[in-house]
């Protein structure tokens, strides 16, 4: 577990630029790697996955899919080509995330899945995902973000 204290947005961006590092050289395994991050709103769940993707390659304008659900970005990477952002916020039931074929998202090693509101479809993701974790500080602009 990594535990990162941050005071502003660049702060936030930097955690999100290193744990991309990481992520680029790790072979995902059997299924997609997944990385479920929970917290509140504005805890920085988006500028987080749009410095991730950023520095996956991504050079698409990036934003919450809350509408959408889904959004998908083709990346140029030794062990991975796709970027999946799922956004859970309006997702009442997992069965709705079969609509957008969940199961064949996560059944892909080639592909990276970053699922803001993760705890609301916990069940659907695999044991293996990674948990990121958004927590306001004492500060207005205080996070405290844990990578499990």
């Amino acid at each position: 577990m990594n535990q990162h204290k941050t005071n502003k947005e660049s702060d936030t961006r930097a955690v999100a630029k290193d744990f991309a590092k990481i992520l680029k050289s790790v072979k995902s395994g059997k299924g997609a790697l997944v990385v479920g991050l929970t917290g509140e709103l504005g805890a920085g769940k988006t500028t987080f996955i749009k410095s991730f993707t950023r520095s996956m390659g991504v050079r698409r304008k990036i934003t919450s899919p809350t509408f959408l659900i889904l959004r998908r970005f083709k990346i140029n990477n030794k062990f991975f080509s796709n970027i999946f952002h799922i956004d859970a916020y309006r997702i009442k039931k997992e069965s709705e995330l079969s609509m957008v074929g969940i199961e064949k998202i996560l059944e892909n090693p080639s592909n990276i899945v970053l699922v803001e509101w993760a705890d609301r479809i916990k069940k659907v993701l695999p044991k293996t995902t990674i948990w990121v974790k958004f927590k306001y500080g004492k500060k207005r602009d205080e996070r405290t973000i844990t990578i499990d």
